[in-house]
């Protein structure tokens, strides 16, 4: 591994690569570990379990160009993060589920493809991800056992928001790990029916989209009444109409006439992704995009070069999948999982993954409800220029929650937050469930989807303080 940017080519902690047995036999999931740089503190400080979302997103992008202590450059050498959350925790990153980033399963089923010559099993869900992910996490405590007697903290993003709440209700009900202490998640996933209206709520908002259009779409989708003029109503409104989720890419948009609810819906979606440029941040330009409407930076493309390097698989000990599952190996290897001499395909996102997952869970109401209710710390950060898990569906789920607001809360005035280029203004609120918990609520107000990227000193001064205090006085 190209190390040469560091002194001695040594990083200052050590970091474990490899796999984690999982559910059977048949499931490899790759991890990273990162120990923590506390070195006055490393054997007590937290474990911090990172997961990327998708479904199909490798957490390697997490631990490359997010959270980890080591930073893509645009150039593809390896930069030291400053602002990683390994700083006083443990960093533990996995790919989930199988066939994500290097995690595969030897299982074999030529049912599930055309192509039974390069196929895998991939079909999953909700459930049993969550198995699938607690089994790799006894797997992680079997290598690494000293860790039990440390406070374990959830963290992801994106698709996460279904991942960890379902992982911990397993951790609770085994009570196992014993120190499991608060779940981060970063403009997460928390209810399907939100994230399908909440986009347009917030190009209303944020004016993306006019008020004639606006009505016109309330009244013909018969959303509630449209005539009132107060923000309340208009959200009750906008909750009101009957949409489906959208499966359309920008090479396939329906052409519908108006003025039916489903041609204004899809119309006024086209409009708020062409204007936005890039759906996950609707300010920010796009070097390349993709048909999703996503944008890859040039540290993206670095990345995958650099995971894509012989060498560097070998360093990580990647392994490639037997002969008869190689559907995403490139050149030739022993073929019986063991580690491999040629470069397995690794993708920051695997859309077959995606098409074929069952997100079975709807919402995770009832996951928070239960953490809550065990004591169970949780953050919820959303940069609110997200046009695909905004911070108007975390506000409507958290109202669903029905949670007592703090006095503490900072929601009349944005606090401000400047370090080198990085400025920021966020609000905090903070809320207790009716017997016991603390759940915090942060808005970012120049961060996208993937926040820790767009204000990464801010998010690493707020995640810190989460592990310290619980973000009492932030």
């Amino acid at each position: 591994m190209d190390l040469t940017s560091f002194p001695n080519g040594q990083l200052p902690f050590r970091h474990f690569s490899g796999y984690l047995n999982s559910t059977n036999s048949t499931s490899r999931l790759f991890y990273w570990f990162f120990e923590s740089a506390n070195s006055t503190g490393r054997s007590s400080d937290p474990l911090v379990l990172w997961l990327n979302g998708g479904p199909g997103v490798s957490s390697l992008t997490g631990a490359l160009l997010e959270t980890g202590p080591l930073s893509m450059q645009a150039n593809g050498t390896l930069g030291w993060n400053q602002y990683s959350w390994n700083t006083n925790a443990n960093l533990l990153f996995i790919d989930t589920p199988v066939n994500v980033g290097f995690s595969y399963s030897t299982s074999f089923n030529s049912t599930n493809s055309t192509n039974s010559t390069n196929s895998i099993a991939t079909t999953t869900d909700d459930l049993q991800t969550a198995e699938l992910n607690y089994a790799a996490l006894q797997s992680f405590y079997r290598k690494f056992p000293h860790l039990l007697q440390n406070v374990l903290i959830l963290a992801g993003q994106s698709y996460a928001g279904v991942y960890l709440p379902t992982l911990a209700m397993h951790i609770l009900e085994r009570n196992f790990p014993p120190h499991f202490r608060g779940i981060s998640l970063g403009n997460p996933l928390l209810d399907h029916r939100y994230v399908v209206h909440s986009p347009l709520q917030l190009g209303h908002d944020h004016r993306l989209v006019n008020e004639t259009v606006w009505r016109r779409l309330l009244k013909e989708c018969n959303c509630g009444s449209g005539n009132n003029n107060s923000q309340n109503s208009s959200t009750d409104a906008i909750l009101s109409c009957p949409f489906l989720p959208l499966t359309w890419t920008s090479s396939s948009l329906p052409e519908l006439e108006p003025p039916t609810c489903d041609a204004l819906y899809h119309q006024i979606y086209l409009h708020l992704y062409k204007l936005a440029h890039n759906a996950y941040n609707y300010r920010q330009s796009c070097a390349t995009r993709e048909d999703t409407f996503i944008c890859r930076t040039e540290r993206d493309e670095a990345a995958f070069r650099w995971l894509n390097r012989a060498d560097v698989q070998r360093a990580l000990s990647v392994e490639s999948p037997p002969m008869e599952v190689r559907g995403n190996v490139s050149g030739s290897g022993s073929g019986n999982g063991s580690t491999t001499t040629t470069t397995v395909l690794w993708m920051p996102f695997t859309e077959r993954v995606r098409r074929r997952y069952q997100q079975s869970v709807r919402s995770v109401e009832r996951h928070f409800r239960r953490l809550l209710a065990r004591r169970i710390r949780v953050l919820l950060y959303f940069g609110e220029l997200d046009l695909t898990c905004t911070y108007i569906s975390g506000r409507w789920f958290l109202a669903d929650l029905k949670l007592s607001e703090d006095q503490s809360s900072t929601t009349e005035q944005a606090n401000l937050f400047s370090k080198g280029s990085e400025r920021s203004e966020f609000t905090v609120q903070r809320y207790s469930g009716e017997v016991g918990g603390q759940l915090t609520f942060v808005r970012l107000k120049e961060a996208g989807h993937q926040a820790v990227r767009d204000q990464p000193a801010l998010l690493q001064k707020l995640f810190r303080q989460f592990l310290a205090t619980g973000i009492s006085n932030f």
